[in-house]
């Protein structure tokens, strides 16, 4: 197996994690809500997306896929109507736990003065930004949906496979053995796995989620519409190719 071939492999994967995109946004928006596990978990269903389409570059089915057209197509489509939901759905509930917060505080406000003046500070703001429980108002989300949701999220865009492919195309040549072609696969998925870490530790940190916590109905709209938004580009993506 040519260890040079697999490090080049996962070096070219490693330079998307610079371009923001859905799969980003999920496994940081589970982080910052529920905390890092369940950032680690929403950010295996990406793993395991990546891992699906990198075997089907390998075995050359994506460009089969790209070539069929009609399946390309609907499952553009499809992802693109997921996160035109998924991002309008966090762009509402955004709104709806700022006012939930909004009446909690005024009430908590109103019954933690104290004899010498001074209010106490909420409970939800003083327990707010540990790594692993959800931020106030966050709904509860299990380990199925996280993944779920990862999952969904990196298959609803089937050009992932076609780059997996020409990455593949590449660094392997059709004299290649199979050694090398499976150590790259399993370095990509690796690799994959390992930023989903380095994302769900980094913004699960108490100081992450306290500041994600004073900003949040802003940075959920803004999150909301980019899932929107990215989803909106898939789909029209999708439609022009029927």
């Amino acid at each position: 197996m040519s260890i040079q071939v697999v490090l080049l492999a996962m070096g070219l994967f490693a330079v998307t994690f610079m371009s923001p995109g859905p799969n980003l946004l999920v496994v940081v928006q589970a982080s910052v809500t529920q905390g890092r596990t369940a950032g680690f978990i929403t950010g295996l269903g990406v793993a395991a997306g990546d891992a699906l389409y990198a075997a089907l570059g390998l075995l050359g089915m994506a460009t089969m896929i790209a070539k069929g057209g009609t399946l390309f197509s609907v499952i553009k489509l499809a992802g693109g109507m997921y996160l035109m939901w998924f991002g309008l759905r966090m762009f509402l509930a955004g709104q709806r736990a700022a006012r939930k917060r909004a009446g909690a505080n005024s009430v908590a406000g109103r019954g933690a003065v104290t004899a010498s003046g001074s209010a106490l500070a909420p409970r939800h703001v003083l327990d707010a930004g540990t790594s692993g429980d959800p931020v106030d108002g966050a709904p509860a989300a299990t380990p199925v949906s996280l993944f779920r949701r990862g999952l969904l999220t990196d298959l609803g865009n089937p050009q992932t496979a076609l780059f997996f492919a020409s990455v593949f195309s590449v660094v392997l040549t059709p004299a290649t053995n199979w050694e090398t072609k499976v150590g790259t696969w399993v370095g990509i998925v690796i690799t994959s796995l390992a930023w989903r870490c380095v994302v769900s530790q980094a913004f699960s940190l108490p100081v992450v989620r306290r500041a994600y916590q004073r900003a949040r109905l802003l940075l959920e709209r803004i999150t909301g519409l980019a899932l929107a938004g990215f989803g909106v580009r898939l789909f029209y993506q999708g439609w022009q190719r029927t």
